[in-house]
């Protein structure tokens, strides 16, 4: 059957819709950091990241940065490199600590209220 995509054509458009994003994101985060009057006029909302030993870190990031990228830079920055591999975050559901699936990895820091509590767990 004939279809009105073909792969390479449906890779090409997703390419095409990324690259603004990406330097919509870029200008975004530059003013962020450069601009401390914009960051009234740009939505945002602090997460806090517990590690396991029960210390908090609390960060203030804006809606639309995606989960997966600010924990990356989490560990970058808060966790000691050797243990890094051994590192999850999750968060908590009644009461049980559970991994991020892929889903939310995806989603922006919008999905969640502020103040939301993410728990770093050993593996």
């Amino acid at each position: 059957m004939i279809s009105s995509f073909v792969y390479e054509d449906l890779v090409s458009h997703v390419q095409t819709i990324q690259n603004p994003i990406y330097e919509i994101v870029k200008i975004l985060n530059d003013r962020w950091e450069n601009e401390k009057r914009k960051r009234n006029e740009l939505k945002s909302r602090s997460l806090i990241f517990i590690d396991p030993y029960g210390n908090r870190t609390i960060k203030k990031y804006m809606d639309h940065e995606l989960i997966n990228k600010i924990i990356i830079k989490y560990k970058k920055d808060y966790v000691p490199k050797y243990l890094q591999q051994w590192i999850k975050i999750g968060t908590i559901n009644e009461n049980a600590i559970s991994s991020l699936n892929d889903c939310q990895l995806k989603s922006n820091i919008s999905y969640y209220p502020n103040g939301y509590h993410f728990i770093t767990i050993r593996r």
